[in-house]
């Protein structure tokens, strides 16, 4: 967002800077031709004074010839000044409240109408493409750990089942962390879309920093504990097992909170409104495509990391069923 900011900044500053380049020449080009071809008003010409009721001249100390021009840098530098200084009060002036719907979908204000001033949020989708990514990671997240928790019924014989997912669950997380944190700094940056979104509900403010922490440290004791194997199982299973517990339940808030809303905005994403491939949500490729590829690279991370299983599948037969 703050990159897409200063692209655009840039882009609008040199405009202006070619503008008034192209508006200094043509004004000297014409003050050159006009000094050239016609003397000023009450000028003799030939002579370079001015001339008295009567036809007599003026003392011949006074001279009627146009000043000389300023140098055509004088004049870029008086102009571009001028042009940056009105850019500058533009931009201090208390920003135009926008109504909810337009900054969730762009598309249908003038603002976010032109492709050629947002490019990067004409190929994403603003705030409400940012809303779809969410919810369709979102889905996908809910049958994974929907899957996670089952093996918590049977944890011994499905040991390494819920390594596995554990696993798979890794990529897809990294995504829904990035694009809440995008909407995050969207939102305290300033930018009108976020800002007219409006932040989360006060409490998912609160618990968001303690369920971004509890999710790393169990995510993260998970993989300290299957690299490690068993003999960690004394000093980490404690830690991951009281991570598990603050973030199921700031995880329930959280799903409570939006689940909602995940059906509608995935389907959303998913449908071609009004039919045929001219109806496609704008940045909807992109997003299906980010949510396949996360849960691809989960997929590839789990089977990757069977090997280390092994020691554990061991521990498992060692200890015998669960009674």
């Amino acid at each position: 967002m703050l990159l897409e900011h200063v692209v655009v900044l840039t882009e609008t500053i040199l405009a202006h800077v070619e503008q008034t380049i192209l508006d200094a020449l043509r004004a000297t080009r014409e003050r050159q031709e006009t000094t050239r071809t016609d003397p000023p008003a009450g000028c003799s010409a030939g002579t370079g004074r001015l001339a008295r009721p009567g036809g007599a001249m003026e003392d011949p100390g006074v001279s009627c010839h146009r000043l000389p021009s300023p140098p055509v840098q004088v004049e870029l530098v008086i102009k571009l000044s001028s042009r940056i200084a009105t850019m500058d009060e533009v931009s201090r002036r208390t920003p135009e409240v926008i109504p909810l719907s337009q900054a969730q979908n762009p598309a249908s204000s003038d603002w976010g109408a032109s492709r050629s001033e947002l490019p990067g949020r004409a190929r994403t989708g603003g705030v409400q493409g940012n809303e779809r990514l969410t919810a369709l990671n979102g889905l996908l997240l809910l049958v994974l750990l929907f899957i996670e928790g089952l093996t918590l019924l049977r944890i011994r014989p499905l040991l390494t089942v819920h390594a596995f997912v554990g696993l798979l669950l890794i990529p897809p997380l990294v995504l829904k962390l990035a694009s809440t944190g995008y909407r995050f700094v969207g939102y305290y940056a300033g930018s009108r879309a976020y800002r007219a979104a409006g932040p989360p509900r006060i409490i998912l403010r609160i618990i968001a920093p303690i369920l971004v922490l509890s999710t790393v440290g169990l995510f993260g004791t998970g993989i300290i504990l299957l690299v490690a194997g068993p003999a960690a199982s004394e000093t980490w299973r404690p830690v991951h097992t009281v991570a598990f517990f603050v973030w199921f339940w700031l995880m329930t808030v959280h799903v409570a909170a939006y689940v909602w809303r995940v059906p509608r905005l995935a389907v959303a994403d998913l449908r071609l409104p009004g039919g045929g491939v001219a109806g496609i949500p704008r940045g909807s490729i992109m997003r299906q495509g980010l949510v396949v590829g996360t849960f691809l690279l989960g997929l590839a991370i789990a089977i990757a990391a069977i090997p280390w299983d092994a020691s554990w599948a061991h521990w498992v037969t060692r200890l015998g069923p669960e009674r």
